[in-house]
């Protein structure tokens, strides 16, 4: 039985010590993302740079660079505090030079209240540019996933708040352009069935490389219910006039109850043609058909608003704002994301 013990423990150490190993790889293999990440970053994240990281928050403003003491507002303290040292993880804090009153750096800003170092914070904001889940963060990381799920969520809001301001840089389409109009998911037979699939929008330009998508979810309905489908229309019709530039060629789904040619005729003075699937049907020959092309061009849009329905409602949006974030902005999805989160 002793025997049997010994190798019991023999056997749970060498687990333990190769999950070790196997996350420290993960770890280098995910701190040497090339570009803007491994230039600024990876060399403040050696051991002894740390109060680098913390200068280089500052001077992004990812942290503030002035702060005034709280009890300024009562007329008691009007100092502003001081930068100074502290024996903490952060290493600095706000010091006041009137009363004493002490502040943590992390005030005020997207670090607030997030429980990990600095260091593990910029990774969590790589790894949400980068799309990985969030349990295979805290994972790499060893900390807990609320931890990364609080600060995917801030990063996912001031995404949103770009995105929102900002719509025409994710235009598509144009004079003559053709553009495809779906939603998901009555977009495809093959979609997985779900008891109650959240509805998503999916815009698409046709001939674009890398192919250019719009994702927006849509509010649920009931297909017996004429007032929420009618909400959904507007909703529809809406964002189409955001993204899709006038002039394109819309091509739109024949059956379904959201995207029909009749609900886009209040478009045609945006959109001079606007045809149906089943009007592309028509010249369909023995190679190729309409619905194996749309197929085709929809595939991507399908896997994505597949994977969403995972999500949460609240999720779901973060989830999709996250897709068309990297879309756009691919290898420097990261280093946009820091520069918004200074302003």
């Amino acid at each position: 039985m002793k025997e049997i013990r010994k190798i019991n423990q023999v056997v749970a150490t060498e687990c333990a010590e190769t999950g070790e190993d196997y996350l420290k790889a993960m770890l280098g293999d995910f701190d040497s993302e090339p570009g803007y990440y491994k230039q600024v970053i990876k060399p403040m994240l050696i051991a002894g740079h740390e109060n680098e990281i913390v200068y280089w928050l500052k001077d992004l403003g990812l942290i503030k660079n002035e702060f005034f003491c709280p009890k300024a507002e009562s007329g008691t303290c009007m100092k502003m505090m001081s930068w100074s040292q502290a024996r903490n993880n952060d290493m600095y804090q706000w010091k006041c030079n009137g009363c004493d009153g002490k502040r943590s750096i992390r005030e005020d800003s997207i670090f607030l209240n997030v429980k990990c170092s600095f260091k593990n914070a910029i990774r969590i904001l790589l790894g949400w540019s980068k799309g990985n889940d969030i349990d295979s963060m805290a994972l790499m990381l060893g900390i807990k996933r609320p931890v990364v799920s609080m600060l995917y969520k801030k990063a996912g809001l001031v995404a949103q708040k770009y995105i929102t301001y900002n719509t025409s840089e994710w235009a598509v389409g144009g004079a003559g352009k053709i553009v495809l109009v779906d939603s998901y998911p009555e977009m495809c037979l093959g979609a997985t069935e779900t008891r109650e699939p959240k509805p998503i929008l999916c815009i698409a330009e046709v001939k674009s490389f890398p192919q250019k998508y719009w994702f927006e979810l849509l509010q649920p309905y009931r297909r017996t219910n004429q007032e929420h489908l009618q909400l959904v229309k507007k909703q529809i019709l809406s964002s189409v006039k955001k993204i899709v530039a006038p002039g394109s060629i819309l091509i739109v789904p024949s059956s379904s109850i959201l995207c029909t040619n009749e609900d886009f005729l209040e478009l045609k003075y945006l959109y001079p043609l606007i045809i149906s699937t089943d009007d592309l049907a028509r010249h369909d020959d023995g190679n190729r058909t309409i619905a194996g092309i749309l197929d085709i061009i929809w595939r991507e849009a399908v896997d994505i608003c597949e994977e969403a329905q995972a999500y949460g409602h609240e999720l779901i949006s973060q989830y999709i704002i996250g897709r068309i974030w990297r879309q756009r902005y691919g290898s420097n999805a990261f280093e946009m994301l820091v520069y918004q989160l200074g302003l």
